[in-house]
């Protein structure tokens, strides 16, 4: 049985080339989540080069984007970054419903990782509290493709 070991900072173990898709509604929060994410990758040894950034106006335009950028095949893997803060209407329950649904399908559709990024959160303050988050992310995202590499070779 092969055992998979996860990082705290892990080294891409390939020259992945890593698609980020972030919505540019509530930009102030996203632009944050982005640059932690770029940084994390770059610790993880991804190439700058190899990092393809595309901005969307919100977060139900997350799942399109990624979907065609998935079939271009030119990435192997896809890093969601929105955040969504509840108002005082339900549309907030639609947004995060139908952009979690999108990203997860394509999860189980294509053959490579698409990392959830989507702050859902009540309040703009819980929204600051969590940019830090596209950090994680992007530990998550190489810990995938790397945990893909070790069964593909197992």
């Amino acid at each position: 049985m092969a055992i998979f070991s996860f990082s705290a900072y892990p080294k891409a173990e390939k020259n992945y080339q890593v698609a980020i898709v972030v919505s540019d509604f509530n930009e102030e929060i996203t632009e944050q989540l982005l640059d932690n994410c770029f940084k994390a990758l770059k610790k993880c040894k991804i190439n700058p080069e190899n990092i393809a950034v595309s901005h969307v106006s919100g977060a139900f335009e997350i799942p399109f984007i990624a979907k065609k950028l998935i079939e271009t095949g030119e990435f192997d893997g896809v890093i969601t970054l929105g955040a969504v803060i509840r108002g005082e209407t339900p549309h907030f329950d639609y947004i995060c419903a139908e952009c979690t649904r999108g990203i997860m399908d394509l999860n189980l559709k294509y053959n490579i990782p698409v990392i959830f990024g989507v702050l859902t959160c009540n309040t703009t303050e819980q929204a600051i509290a969590r940019m830090q988050k596209g950090e994680e992310l992007a530990i998550a995202l190489v810990n995938q493709l790397n945990l893909f590499e070790e069964i593909k070779e197992s």
